[in-house]
């Protein structure tokens, strides 16, 4: 009888506990400790949904992104956002560096979409959107693009149709952030990693003597005397100068440009005290060869005397 008058009062206080767990304010976090144990119940967003079976829905109560129109998207965005919605503006710079931008989804796939935005002024509108809309189809799936992108602010812009966010972002293998809610902008700024991103060029100056007058400047800033330098160029004309400090021309020196592949793109030679001439980088290499019409080797080809 004992015993059973104990097992009654252990479940009536089981009941009790219960009761009193059902009846706590659920805008607050919930801790219950067994042991060494500690489990965290979250704030419910919602404290008067009701009770949902996560695990055999396919969604939070069916929410779905595909059932958002464009009006669910750009209600959430600024103006600035809301007016580009739907375009795509991504021109693939061929100079640029490529990155790659990858978001995970949460368990909840079918909830969330997201596109990549690039700010033109620093982080903030004004800007464009560069993706189009990208969604997921499996729980957990990350989603990735390898883009060709300038410098500067770029975010990814997270939707979630249930409102609880959980997308996990990635920029070039380092995490960024997650989303949260039904919009969240996570920002990033992009750079060009060490290296030329433009035409690798060198230029070697000397073969000759008296090297010490021999300087020469180009109209992208470099400047330098003899030796062998190492420039990065944009496609485009450039105004090379050579300067001998005694007058007497560059006695054997010259200065030849060449590319990456090793092909000659220009020789200048500085003849009295100095000497201007056009480099043009991006057009196909020149024809070296014969120039003199009267010579037995006559190149009608050539563009550049060997």
């Amino acid at each position: 009888m004992k015993s059973n008058m104990i097992t009654k009062m252990i479940t009536m206080c089981m009941c009790m506990m219960v009761v009193g767990f059902a009846k706590q304010n659920v805008h607050e976090p919930i801790t219950i400790t067994l042991e060494q144990n500690t489990v965290v119940v979250a704030e419910k967003p919602n404290p008067d949904q009701e009770k949902i079976d996560y695990y055999n829905l396919e969604s939070h109560n069916g929410s779905t992104i595909a059932d958002w129109t464009d009006a669910d998207y750009t209600s959430e965005l600024s103006a600035e956002k809301a007016a580009a919605w739907g375009t795509n503006e991504y021109v693939p710079a061929g100079r640029d560096s490529e990155h790659t931008i990858e978001v995970c989804s949460d368990y909840y796939s079918s909830e969330g979409s997201w596109a990549l935005w690039a700010s033109t002024s620093g982080q903030g509108s004004p800007g464009e959107y560069i993706t189009d809309d990208q969604f997921f189809s499996a729980s957990y799936e990350c989603v990735a693009l390898t883009l060709t992108l300038a410098p500067g602010w770029y975010a990814v812009d997270s939707f979630d149709s249930y409102g609880d966010g959980g997308q996990d972002i990635y920029v070039d293998g380092g995490y960024l952030g997650s989303s949260s809610g039904s919009f969240s902008t996570v920002w990033f700024e992009l750079a060009d990693p060490a290296g030329c991103d433009a035409n690798a060029i060198t230029l070697v100056v000397g073969g000759g003597s008296w090297g010490s007058e021999v300087s020469w400047d180009l109209s992208d800033g470099s400047s330098g005397g003899t030796g062998s330098f190492a420039l990065c160029l944009e496609d485009g004309d450039y105004t090379f100068n050579g300067y001998d400090s005694y007058g007497d021309g560059w006695n054997g020196n010259t200065a030849n440009f060449s590319d990456a592949d090793g092909n000659l793109l220009a020789s200048f030679a500085v003849e009295g005290s100095s000497g201007s001439w056009t480099l043009t980088i991006g057009a196909p290499p020149p024809v070296a060869g014969c120039m003199d019409a009267g010579a037995e080797n006559y190149n009608p080809d050539a563009t550049l005397e060997d």
